[in-house]
């Protein structure tokens, strides 16, 4: 077997005869020149990693935000909802009547509304939890399901909610003893 001549290319390189000159001026060009000027430093070089990783993380922080708010469209019925049995339990029966829908009011005076809530459901409850939200009506109509806990048990609890303007408001509310074995409709226009 016969071996190819060598030869001495432009370089001064001992090379192989029909090894092309341009590949190795290709070669020579494609090493990486270190960038003119005083090596970066330590603290160049950690900010050139870490800003990418900082900028993708605030990147993800703000779409985060914009769904997390975008899904949150059921906080004004909860708030109202809670608004409305702490003022009754804290004895405040005239800014919960307050609390009610414009046209709740119209049909339930001041009175009425405090003997429908003389019960030591409103007024005594250790805890409200307030669940499941549905909506209608364009979303200016939601009902809610919950619970009140009481020593004797959890009531069950419902409230219908509308909104005016910006803000709900509730205009019915009931409420189940803890006997049943299955929660009832309570309101019948929650069905």
């Amino acid at each position: 077997m016969r071996s190819r001549p060598r030869v001495v290319n432009r370089n001064g390189d001992l090379g192989v005869a029909n090894r092309s000159p341009t590949r190795d001026i290709r070669l020579v060009a494609e090493k990486r020149q270190p960038p003119p000027g005083p090596p970066p430093t330590l603290l160049q070089r950690v900010v050139a990693k870490v800003a990418p990783i900082g900028c993708g993380g605030l990147f993800v922080a703000g779409l985060v935000a914009m769904i997390w708010q975008s899904c949150d469209t059921h906080s004004g019925i909860y708030e109202a909802g809670d608004a409305f049995f702490a003022d009754l339990k804290a004895g405040r029966v005239e800014a919960a009547y307050r609390s009610l829908a414009t046209s709740r009011r119209a049909q339930l005076d001041l009175e009425a509304f405090r003997r429908a809530t003389d019960h030591r459901v409103y007024r005594s409850h250790e805890e409200v939890v307030l669940g499941e939200v549905e909506s209608f009506e364009q979303s200016t109509e939601a009902c809610v399901v919950g619970t009140a806990s009481l020593p004797d048990g959890e009531w069950g609890l419902e409230l219908y909610l509308v909104k005016e303007g910006d803000a709900w408001r509730v205009h019915s509310f009931a409420i189940q003893p803890p006997a049943q074995m299955q929660r009832m409709h309570l309101l019948e226009i929650c069905y």
